[in-house]
């Protein structure tokens, strides 16, 4: 799900794996060094997020899933960008990326057979 959501990745739901976010963006390096710091499955996840350019080491996202309103909200925090160009970016890229993961999600939903919300296919029990 991750990597149809955000990027490709090789990432595992682990405490203290380290992945890679690998992508394009102006001014950086093309990817993105990460590492699970905390993981409290299914409600809250911790990484590091390091772009190879921090003074003060990796910045910090967090992702908490509540139950609010009668529906479960994701909630995203990107804190410890350490340059002006790395805020500009997380200012932007988390909420275009927030609907990126709507619309993947409502897709999901209207697919016969495909559980986008457990990243399940037919055939597929016990893999996520």
């Amino acid at each position: 799900m991750l990597a149809r959501w955000l990027m490709e990745n090789d990432f595992e739901p682990r405490l203290g794996k380290r992945f890679t976010l690998p992508g394009a963006a102006p001014g950086y390096r093309g990817w993105i060094e990460c590492e699970v710091l905390a993981l409290q499955a299914p409600l809250r996840m911790v990484w590091s997020w390091s772009m190879g350019d921090e003074e003060d080491g990796p910045a910090r996202v967090i992702f908490e899933l509540r139950s609010e309103s009668g529906g479960t909200h994701l909630h995203v925090w990107h804190t410890g960008t350490s340059s002006a160009a790395d805020g500009e970016m997380v200012q932007h890229g988390w909420p275009t990326e927030m609907v990126a993961l709507a619309e993947l999600l409502k897709a999901g939903t209207a697919r016969s057979g495909v559980d986008l919300v457990n990243d399940k296919h037919p055939g597929s029990e016990g893999n996520t």
